[in-house]
């Protein structure tokens, strides 16, 4: 294909390669990219290229300066998010401890309330003078219902016997 005898608008142009063609003929007259030259990426560039290429020593010096001055604010975003995340996360963290430390007071004032009353069923029963086999001593030990232990309190000053607790 010759250069001067392609003559395709932007509008017309249906392939990659005619793109680059429409592109090597009209590079020096560009002030801007085209949208529709803008894809694929490496077409873009290299539009970019030859249009920066036509710069005087101002020009380019203006150029340059933009493209520091908008690199110093994607840094200066990166670092606002990297901050950002980093107390999100902290946040996410301190909070997660305070929930932490609350469940474990609420886990520990439960097992608080289980040993007393565990305790307080051994010593109804020792004082009525009830035994316990092993059985009946581990399912007290490992009941982990306050209601539960609560119904069997109530029963120890009057069973009969340390199975009847269980009845």
């Amino acid at each position: 294909m010759e250069l001067p005898r392609f003559e395709k608008s932007l509008d017309e142009l249906d392939s990659l390669g005619e793109k680059w063609v429409w592109f090597l003929k009209h590079a020096g007259d560009l002030s801007v990219v085209p949208d529709e030259l803008k894809e694929p990426e490496e077409l873009g560039q290299a539009l970019e290229s030859a249009r920066v290429s036509a710069f005087d020593e101002i020009e380019l010096d203006n150029y340059e300066k933009r493209l520091f001055w908008l690199e110093d604010q994607k840094t200066g975003l990166q670092r606002m998010k990297e901050h950002a995340m980093k107390k999100g996360l902290e946040k996410g963290l301190e909070k997660g401890r305070e929930e932490g430390r609350q469940e474990g007071r609420e886990e520990g004032r439960l097992e608080g309330e289980l040993r007393g009353r565990v305790s307080a069923l051994f010593a109804v029963l020792a004082a009525r003078g009830l035994a316990l086999d092993e059985g009946q001593r581990a399912r007290i030990e490992g009941c982990d219902s306050l209601d539960e232990l609560d119904e069997w309190l109530v029963r120890a000053p009057i069973v009969e016997s340390a199975a009847g607790l269980f009845e």
